[in-house]
């Protein structure tokens, strides 16, 4: 399937967010996305081993995060599977700043491990992932299922473009970056391509599933059907206009004499003095003087029409 250019799940985080409103900051247009996605702090994985090339020996991360995420432009595969929503995003033109503690172990001499401090900046880099969205069936309205269960990251894959490197601590690996840290990005990007992957991962089945977790249940509250109202007690009798005199005689005209008033008028109790009253309630009545019907629509369509004074 081709893929197509579209914000995905981050054009749902840009509607959220834009519904702040917008302003300027130092006199440009404000980018509720862009501000949002810069904020996000990724912890990266802590104990995690990675076989360094050229004879580097191992290095262990530690601790460490990402932040400053950035990016350019997401395509996406629709990969939806009967109730289970998944879509492959390619994400270009990525950007962030990683802080990563960890220790290098020298595989020739021991004196030569030691710790090392890295400041990774990336940019013009891209990551591939996918993602799936399991149905959340709740136990209230089981027959409706929701869009809001289980987020899986099956699929997870970085290729980071260093564009900044600073290093302190101790040891081979320390001294190899501070001498020749413009030769060695593609290696110090395979240390970071894959923790910032994982961390990718973790955030969204960590956050994403509990976020969606914590509203399932209200969403699924408002899929209950309407509860039934009683009907309204009855204060006053309800007024029967069908028992009135005058309205009885008007639907006896139309069932018995209908033909007889197309294209004509005729004139229904001309009395001056009439003065029929038919509804009283406290300092208001309703008093008809004059009836009068007309004919209308001719042969083809009669119709009749009733004017009341």
């Amino acid at each position: 399937m081709a893929m197509r250019p579209v914000a995905g799940a981050l054009t749902a985080c840009w509607l959220f967010r834009s519904a702040f409103g917008e302003g300027t900051v130092h006199g440009r247009a404000r980018d509720p996305l862009r501000e949002w996605m810069e904020s996000i702090v990724l912890p990266l994985p802590t104990n995690v081993t990675t076989e360094l090339p050229m004879g580097f020996g191992t290095f262990t991360l530690i601790d460490g995060y990402c932040q400053g995420f950035t990016i350019s432009d997401v395509l996406s595969e629709d990969l939806n599977d009967g109730l289970t929503l998944g879509v492959d995003l390619r994400i270009t033109g990525v950007g962030l700043n990683c802080f990563i503690n960890g220790y290098n172990v020298d595989p020739w001499d021991d004196a030569d491990s030691g710790p090392t401090r890295l400041n990774v900046t990336v940019g013009g880099s891209s990551l591939n992932a996918t993602l799936k969205l399991n149905p959340y069936y709740s136990f209230m309205v089981p027959e409706l299922p929701l869009p809001m269960g289980e987020v899986l990251v099956p699929n997870c894959s970085a290729n980071l473009h260093l564009t900044d490197l600073a290093s302190n601590g101790s040891g081979s690996l320390h001294q190899f970056v501070e001498d020749t840290s413009d030769g060695i990005n593609s290696m110090i990007a395979m240390i970071v391509s894959g923790p910032a992957c994982t961390a990718f991962t973790e955030f969204l089945e960590v956050n994403g599933t509990s976020f969606l977790a914590d509203a399932a249940d209200l969403v699924s509250m408002m899929l209950f059907p309407p509860m039934e109202v009683e009907a309204p007690e009855v204060l006053t009798p309800t007024l029967d206009w069908g028992n009135y005199p005058l309205v009885q005689v008007v639907q006896a005209l139309l069932t018995e004499r209908f033909p007889l008033f197309s294209d004509r008028v005729l004139q229904l109790l001309k009395v001056i003095e009439m003065n029929a009253t038919v509804f009283t309630h406290e300092n208001m009545g309703l008093d008809v003087v004059n009836i009068g019907i007309e004919g209308a629509g001719g042969g083809e369509k009669p119709g009749l029409a009733v004017i009341a004074e």
